[in-house]
């Protein structure tokens, strides 16, 4: 699709603008916001392999449509042979394969995943974004950030009892889960525009990995965010809005703080 630039940097912020709603300037509803991480709408040659790639954004859905292909942002293949080393790990071992590999391999940004931790069901979701399988998600993610510029710092990696309660309420008896939580600092391009596409204004994101207690691999992934959508959005766009969260904090000044 070749488009003009100017409509790629303006028609998303007037289409994401309309979204707004009072919820969504509210810190308590954070989590519902518009999410950047995963715009990997399908182009119609990728339908076969979108895995099972859902909406409840059509701002999403809009943008996605001007990424690269899968093609062109370098496919990531992950067959059977992939997963032959997959086992059982306790939860504490699989903290440090997550702690160790997220810092080498930053997957969140280059999908460079580690995929006998992932099990065959696995999802993902974040509040605008739905899918099935880590080989689609890999590719998701390679498309959607700029490799030479995006990164995936991670701040903290650790059990999180409060979360794993509250979705074991949710869960059978037989099919309990441990929840890790992952908080991380994102920041970078994304491929949307021209050259190194546009930047995103660093921000906190938490991604809670569900790990399925019966076979030790992560079942599930969702992500929330420290900032509202709107405020990625616009900041994309109009950085000088005053009412806008400011940047993240490089991540030494947040552990020093803590």
């Amino acid at each position: 699709v070749h488009v003009c630039p100017l409509f790629l940097t303006l028609v998303p912020t007037l289409v994401a603008a309309s979204y707004i709603s009072p919820c969504k300037l509210s810190r308590t509803c954070y989590k519902h916001a518009p999410s950047l991480l995963l715009l990997h709408a399908k182009n119609n040659d990728d339908e076969k392999d979108s895995g099972g790639l859902t909406y409840s954004s059509p701002v999403t859905s809009f943008l996605g449509r001007f990424l690269p292909s899968k093609e062109e942002a370098g496919a990531i293949s992950l067959d059977e042979a992939t997963f032959s080393g997959r086992k059982k790990l306790s939860i504490d071992d699989m903290i440090s394969a997550l702690d160790q590999g997220l810092r080498e391999r930053e997957w969140f940004v280059t999908g460079d995943v580690i995929p006998d931790l992932f099990a065959e069901d696995y999802t993902f979701k974040d509040p605008d974004v739905e899918l099935q399988g880590i080989e689609a998600y890999a590719n998701g993610v390679k498309r959607l950030f700029d490799q030479e510029t995006s990164r995936a710092e991670v701040i903290e990696c650790s059990l999180n009892q409060d979360a794993t309660r509250d979705a074991n309420d949710e869960r059978d008896i037989n099919d309990t889960v441990q929840v890790i939580r992952v908080e991380w600092r994102l920041s970078g391009n994304v491929n949307i525009g021209p050259l190194q596409g546009l930047r995103i204004k660093p921000y906190i994101c938490i991604s809670d990995m569900h790990v399925r207690e019966a076979d030790g691999l992560i079942i599930y992934q969702e992500d929330t965010f420290d900032i509202p959508g709107y405020d990625i959005l616009l900041s994309a766009f109009f950085p000088w809005l005053p009412f806008l969260a400011p940047e993240a904090p490089p991540v030494s000044e947040i552990l020093k703080s803590r």
